[in-house]
């Protein structure tokens, strides 16, 4: 696939017409998977699996869900770090703290 994001449009397209189609979920999630867009790959990829199982969404839907997975596992650690930080790192005067190297 060499223009994913005419890919996406198509299978909209289809999709539009046909909802219940697999082929198009199927190639909208690898044309997302291709841009980085994994949480979106991920639901279609799930999708087209569900309608009609298919080898090669299998293949993909594991590479996309291990990637999204360490996103979202980044993504939420760094918000865990984020909100356990005391109230007064927040303040104006954290800022010189922080640039001190004292947390």
């Amino acid at each position: 696939m060499k223009k994913p994001n005419a890919a996406i449009q198509d299978a909209n397209a289809a999709l539009e017409i046909n909802p219940d189609s697999a082929k198009g979920y199927k190639s909208r999630g690898i044309a997302s998977s291709m841009l980085g867009q994994w949480e979106e790959a991920a639901k279609d990829l799930h999708l087209a699996s569900k309608l009609d199982y298919d080898e090669e969404i299998s293949v993909v839907f594991k590479k996309v869900g291990v990637i999204f997975m360490f996103f979202l596992q980044s993504y939420l650690y760094n918000q865990i770090r984020v909100f356990s930080r005391p109230k007064w790192m927040y303040t104006d005067q954290a800022f010189f703290v922080s640039n001190l190297g004292v947390y």
